[in-house]
């Protein structure tokens, strides 16, 4: 009978085999990481230029409206109060972001100074663009150096290279095969930590800039509502320099200005009406129309139906509300989460309210989603919030016309536990193929419905093997010199006052001191035996 256990070449053989899968997929994620930047580029430069021509024609038109107010007759008082009103606000008024300004005089200066309009503009929407990569993590950087440390020839380039490239060579070179067999095996196990480090990296970056207003405008499917409403406003004014060069012919009110009144259906009797509807119905967007191009500093979905505080309204809390604190309440409004979730109506949703709060002249209740209603939200939705907003799907502002009085439809528990599933499912990272997160996933589901902290403690004090040694890193607390090694021997409890977390017992000499494991580092982030401190500093890094 044969013996089919594998030896350490099998392993070995094995192991490159894993690094190598893991080589095409990085490639495969950086190819797809560069065609998302360059249609994302692509879709900014166009934007660009077709605004730039937009806002060239609509000044023009503008302009023109202007000189042409000096020469209308034949109107009588109120007719021409009007008239006047209403041709210097579509002519006068600041339709622009103060950005587009800039934009027009960086153009007009390119020449004057050695480069072209277009590198500029390229340059700026690449540098807008890289400020979604991400910093390599440690054991990319372990592996990165290992990489470098195993070439044969040494390149002065290597230093300059991504991981992937700096693995490509050290294969191609083959010096693994003349290490030994255990020096080989835990160089392509730090290759392969790296490789799988670098390729969520990757995957977080593309999935970002998708996800982004960028994205959004870059891959939407439907027509571009910005260009759309300069369009509109230069066609009116289009019309409306019509109207007016008709109106000085014929030395009195042209028809054709009466026909655009009445189209937008303006009673003249209406003074206010007269002069302010209109302006509403072309003018308001044109405030902010630098979203999805690349001046736009809003890279979330368009939270058009959450209480904006802008600004800075005082709220308080609202006494007496119609809708109590821990009612169950559901929306009414037919609303959508606006860019990006256009697809996903809020209509129906369920929850409870956890706050209710008033400015003195709206009320706005903060819901926490019921169970059934997030497990309705759309998987993509959820992603987004965990990479981008720390996990905000659950909980949502609404204003008071927007809820009705709801049976409740599950317990507290039952939100909870649902919430927490789905915040530790996306949070972290792919649990199907990033380890730590399955670990950390793992981890804070041990109790579903305990908060994280209990769930660390229930951890460290059944599953973690004492002592280890650590390391005293100092960011918050000065009590210790940084860098001095110490022992962990278990620990005490979690600090509630000042909010370090779990409390450590260490061995610093002969002394044994409480001291907050946050504040800690392990000695050799390799030894497996660290993976504990290395799971909760991660965690504690972001929530604490």
């Amino acid at each position: 009978m044969s013996d089919k256990r594998k030896g350490p070449n099998d392993e070995q053989a094995a192991l490159q085999q894993e690094v190598e899968t893991l080589l095409e997929k990085a490639g495969a994620a950086r190819q797809q990481l560069n065609a998302t930047r360059r249609q994302i580029l692509d879709a900014q430069l166009r934007a660009s230029h077709d605004m730039l021509e937009h806002i060239e024609a609509i000044n023009q038109l503008r302009k023109d409206i202007r000189e042409m107010l000096e020469h209308l007759e034949g109107f009588d008082p109120e007719e021409m109060e009007s008239v006047q009103y209403l041709g210097n606000q579509l002519a006068m008024a600041p339709l622009f972001h103060p950005q587009f300004e800039e934009l027009l005089a960086r153009r007009d200066n390119a020449a004057g100074n050695g480069r072209s309009f277009e590198e500029e503009l390229r340059e700026q929407v690449l540098s807008r663009l890289d400020e979604f990569a991400f910093f390599p993590g440690s054991k990319e950087n372990a592996a990165r150096e290992a990489a470098i440390r195993g070439l044969t020839s040494a390149d002065q380039l290597a230093w300059s290279e991504e991981l992937p490239t700096l693995t490509r060579l050290l294969l191609s070179q083959s010096p693994i095969r003349q290490m030994k067999t255990e020096k080989a095996a835990a160089l392509l196990i730090q290759l392969r930590s790296g490789l799988q480090e670098y390729l969520k990296r990757v995957r977080r970056e593309e999935k970002n800039l998708k996800n982004s207003t960028f994205g959004r405008h870059a891959f939407g499917a439907g027509p571009d509502e910005g260009m759309e409403d300069f369009q509109s406003l230069r066609e009116l004014l289009e019309r409306m320099k019509e109207a007016f060069a008709d109106s000085i012919r014929l030395k009195g009110p042209s028809p054709l200005l009466k026909k655009l009144i009445e189209e937008y259906e303006l009673e003249e009797e209406e003074e206010e009406e007269y002069q302010d509807e209109l302006l509403d119905a072309f003018l308001d967007d044109m405030f902010d129309e630098s979203e999805g191009l690349m001046f736009s500093e809003d890279f979330g979905p368009d939270d058009g139906f959450f209480w904006d505080d802008e600004e800075e309204e005082e709220w308080v809390e609202l006494k007496n509300p119609r809708h109590p604190i821990g009612s169950s309440v559901q929306t009414v409004a037919d609303q959508t989460l606006g860019q990006g979730f256009s697809d996903v109506r809020i209509k129906g949703w369920q929850g409870r309210v956890e706050e209710a709060l008033t400015n003195g002249q709206e009320n706005v209740y903060v819901v926490a989603l019921d169970s059934i209603t997030l497990r309705q939200l759309p998987e993509r939705f959820i992603q987004y919030t965990c990479e981008e907003e720390y996990g905000s799907f659950s909980r949502f502002e609404f204003y008071e016309a927007d809820l009705a009085p709801a049976e409740p439809r599950d317990t507290i528990e039952d939100a909870v536990i649902t919430q927490r599933q789905l915040f530790h499912r996306y949070f972290w990272g792919d649990i199907k193929e990033d380890e730590q997160a399955a670990r950390i996933f793992d981890i804070m589901l041990q109790a579903p419905a305990e908060e994280d902290i209990d769930n660390w403690l229930a951890y460290f004090n059944s599953e973690v093997e004492y002592p280890f040694s650590a390391v005293v890193e100092g960011l918050v607390l000065q009590h210790i010199e940084p860098g001095t090694e110490v022992e962990v021997l278990g620990v005490e409890g979690v600090d509630e006052e000042n909010e370090f977390g779990l409390v450590a017992s260490i061995k610093k000499g002969r002394a044994i001191l409480s001291y907050p494991l946050m504040e800690l580092m392990p000695v050799n982030d390799n030894d497996p035996k660290a993976e504990p401190l290395l799971d909760y500093r991660y965690w504690a890094d972001l929530m604490l």
